[in-house]
């Protein structure tokens, strides 16, 4: 007895591909770790070493600053036609673009003479361009102590060394008070009160 007919013929279903499926998400498909070259290795560890260096070189600098002498500071003696106040000497300043926040202080130490205290390597060369620069001239040579700059009207009639010995202890007196302030170090105030100029 022969087996009965098959009604259907039984084909082999093909395939269905999903092309919207992330290929390199499947296991098989993942693209292999690359690794970088032994060249580029070298180099970025050249520079972690050099930032690591740099650091390092900064926190030393900053920390030897604190350990060193205290800085200098020293006057410009500027002529000037008239007494004004402080206040508006430094609104005169910042017109001409300089940061009076850095000008110590003002003082007049002869008549129509302006002296103004800066740090010394901070300040000074800037100060010195702005005012070569507006052409504002000053004294490189006034010298506070001589008694010839003593203008207070109440020692008009002191003999000269009387006025020398004046000038003197308004010196030592500035000198005091910069002290006080810490403007200048133990060792420049006791070098100018032993200073034979100040005797």
């Amino acid at each position: 007895m022969q087996p009965p007919p098959i009604s259907h013929e039984m084909k082999p279903t093909p395939a269905i591909i999903d092309t919207t499926t992330n290929v390199a998400a499947t296991p098989l498909a993942r693209s292999k770790k690359v690794y970088p070259a032994a060249s580029q290795q070298k180099e970025e560890a050249h520079n972690k070493s050099a930032c690591i260096q740099h650091s390092c070189v900064t926190k030393i600098t900053e920390a030897s600053k604190f350990f060193h002498n205290q800085a200098k500071f020293e006057y410009i003696h500027i002529p000037c036609l008239q007494h004004r106040t402080r206040q508006e000497i430094r609104q005169l300043f910042r017109s001409l673009k300089i940061n009076t926040s850095r000008v110590l202080n003002i003082s007049y130490p002869g008549r129509n003479i302006i002296s103004i205290l800066v740090h010394q390597h901070y300040l000074l060369p800037q100060i010195n361009a702005m005012l070569q620069e507006a052409n504002i001239p000053t004294l490189t040579n006034f010298d506070p102590i001589h008694p010839e700059n003593l203008k207070n009207f109440k020692y008009e009639k002191c003999s000269l060394p009387e006025r020398s010995t004046i000038s003197k202890q308004c010196h030592r007196q500035r000198s005091r008070f910069f002290n006080s302030k810490g403007w200048i170090d133990q060792s420049d105030f006791d070098h100018i009160m032993s200073s034979p100029r100040q005797l």
